[in-house]
């Protein structure tokens, strides 16, 4: 403890996942087929989307911030871009990029990434579509994300 307890399947932005901070909350579990995981004390969770196209080239958008409620780990607000310094701001870029280069991925990915309290940044997600949190990007960069994605998988310019 403390610890995030997340539902196997139809996990969703949070909306099955419990956060049980000692044992005597266990009444407070989920009763269903689950996993749970060490809960990290973090400064902020970030999510970045990355294109990578056929051809291997990639691309990420800027990093946003994500601001859940401690109790559900559901989003509540975000803000894009986030507040870092552009140092950490380069390497969530960086390490998303990594992430979906090992995976060999094609398409456009949400990465999301906890940056710790101890200014560590984390991996913590690899989902394989644009994430309703980001799409503020459709809004607010020269080519949205469901655009690159079809670019990315046809191989045009990203």
């Amino acid at each position: 403890y403390p610890l995030i307890q997340k539902l196997r399947h139809e996990q969703h932005q949070g909306s099955q996942s419990a956060v049980l901070h000692a044992s005597s909350q266990f009444s407070q579990h989920l009763s269903a087929p689950s996993f749970a995981e060490r809960w990290i004390a973090q400064q902020k969770a970030l999510t970045v989307l990355v294109a990578r196209s056929s051809n291997g080239e990639t691309m990420a958008y800027p990093v946003e911030e994500i601001a859940a409620q401690e109790q559900t780990d559901l989003p509540d607000r975000r803000l894009a871009p986030a507040e870092l310094e552009s140092s950490v701001s380069d390497q969530a870029q960086h390490i998303a990029i990594r992430a979906i280069n090992a995976l060999s991925g094609i398409g456009v990915f949400s990465i999301e990434l906890l940056l710790t309290e101890s200014d560590e940044l984390l991996v913590n997600k690899v989902i394989p579509r644009i994430q309703n949190v980001a799409q503020l990007t459709a809004d607010a960069c020269v080519t949205d994300p469901f655009e690159q994605h079809l670019r990315a998988i046809l191989g045009l310019p990203l």
